[in-house]
């Protein structure tokens, strides 16, 4: 077979460890080519072009055609909403070539790559997202955002009325521009509820059974387990961050610590201790941020046991003392 071709006769022979290393290379061409679009809910916040709004839990970008780098390919960890406002909007999702029209919604799960995003001549899109964190914020447990997330998988697109999608996501957008300054005094309240709304309209829409899904700790439906977890917050509104001990709350359900633990993970992904923790940083923060109230004011109205083991809860959770962060605070 050598003569056949003497050209050939000086070619070496290719090991396998030479294919196995060029199989590699590729792959991670492949990875950082995938890299390059894939982004977290904080990388809005430095795009060239400014989003309408952006931070570490949400963004809202308008009109779309304006990020051309964004339209090339995008891929989020986290929830995406793509609503087309005229005309119509053609693009590939996960390599899958679609197109919506103006009143349409197309929802993006988690680490779904939108790519060759093209509105039509004419056309408006608007591009929303929210973070993992802020979903099970805003839906009170991971449980209820992996049945919302399912729920969308099975319906991308959701179909509405052409003029009631431009308003509302106009009236969204407007208020975001116009309250978009930090030294706003319930700024980061405002914010919250304004993406809030947005989602659970965009949730109506879905029309989500209530008990569809649900949990199940040991051995009991998750319809009791439901019922405990929202007297469980609801409890926990009740005391608005004035007892921080978990056998309060267990005690009051008839059921133990450790089965409130199990609980609260399954909704919100952590102990009992932290939820409780967390509601009371809150409030505590609220306190001191919007208020002038003496510092130890405060502290007897959150029970604790002196005005030091105050501050050691302050300083320990926000990282500073309450009068650090008060001064803080009215220097935004």
């Amino acid at each position: 077979m050598g003569g056949i071709c003497p050209l050939y006769n000086n070619l070496p022979i290719l090991s396998a460890s030479f294919y196995y290393a060029l199989s590699l290379f590729l792959c991670f061409l492949f990875i950082f080519a995938l890299m390059d679009k894939t982004y977290r809910i904080a990388d809005f916040r430095a795009l060239e072009r400014p989003a309408v709004y952006a931070d570490n839990y949400y963004f809202a970008l308008s009109p779309l055609r304006d990020y051309p780098a964004l339209c090339k390919g995008v891929m989020v960890n986290g929830l995406l909403f793509l609503f087309c406002l005229d005309g119509e909007v053609s693009l590939k999702v996960n390599d899958c070539p679609l197109t919506i029209v103006a009143g349409d919604l197309l929802v993006a799960p988690p680490n779904t790559m939108l790519d060759d995003i093209r509105p039509s001549s004419g056309g408006s899109a608007v591009l929303v997202g929210y973070s993992i964190d802020i979903l099970v914020r805003m839906l009170t447990g991971s449980g209820r955002v992996m049945k919302v997330i399912r729920a969308f998988a099975q319906k991308r697109v959701i179909n509405n009325d052409e003029r009631y999608t431009y308003t509302r996501v106009n009236t969204f957008l407007n208020i975001l521009r116009y309250r978009n300054a930090a030294n706003d005094l319930y700024h980061d309240e405002l914010v919250y509820h304004l993406f809030a709304a947005m989602l659970f309209d965009v949730i109506n829409d879905l029309h989500i059974p209530e008990g569809s899904d649900g949990a199940e700790v040991d051995g009991v439906s998750h319809y009791r387990t439901e019922h405990l977890y929202k007297q469980f917050l609801a409890l926990l509104n009740k005391e608005d961050g004035r007892v921080r001990l978990v056998s309060y709350y267990a005690d009051k359900l008839y059921i133990t610590p450790k089965y409130l633990s199990k609980i609260t993970n399954i909704y919100e992904g952590r102990p009992a201790l932290d939820v409780i923790t967390s509601h009371a940083v809150e409030r505590l923060k609220i306190e001191l941020r919007y208020t002038d109230r003496p510092m130890k004011d405060i502290a007897d109205e959150f029970r604790f046991e002196s005005y030091s083991s105050f501050c050691k809860f302050i300083k320990k959770h926000l990282g500073c003392t309450p009068q650090q962060y008060r001064q803080a605070s009215a220097k935004v």
